[in-house]
């Protein structure tokens, strides 16, 4: 029971820490790596604090189940949010064209070939 305890905490550090980079990124579209990893790690997340919950639930007293139940799910929102938020910013940036889209469509209509070669 102490040692997962002891972990509750360390999740959390972990989604907070997590909801700070997202938000630290903004609306750049060089950062859709960034935001993929960071969507798997809030997926992994999510299954880290089902795990420990589930763990306390079955250990704790049926006078701390709820107060226990109640930070379940407020850990498991702030992580629906953070998905959320995520899913928002990978489709915004989606939509934007790339620099390289910009540039593949500014093509000339001409044609320049090389000078003939004289003898």
């Amino acid at each position: 029971m102490d040692a997962l305890t002891t972990r509750k905490p360390y999740l959390k550090g972990q989604v907070t820490r997590l909801t700070n980079n997202v938000q630290a990124l903004g609306d750049t579209t060089a950062q859709i790596v960034r935001l993929k990893h960071y969507r798997e790690q809030a997926t992994t997340l999510v299954g880290s604090v089902t795990t420990l919950y589930e763990e306390l639930l079955a250990l704790v007293e049926k006078t701390d189940y709820e107060t226990t139940e109640q930070e379940f799910h407020g850990e498991l929102n702030r992580l629906d949010e953070l998905i959320i938020s995520i899913d928002g910013l990978l489709t915004s940036n989606a939509a934007q064209p790339t620099s390289s889209d910009n540039h593949a469509n500014g093509l000339s209509a001409a044609v320049r070939l090389p000078r003939p070669f004289l003898w």
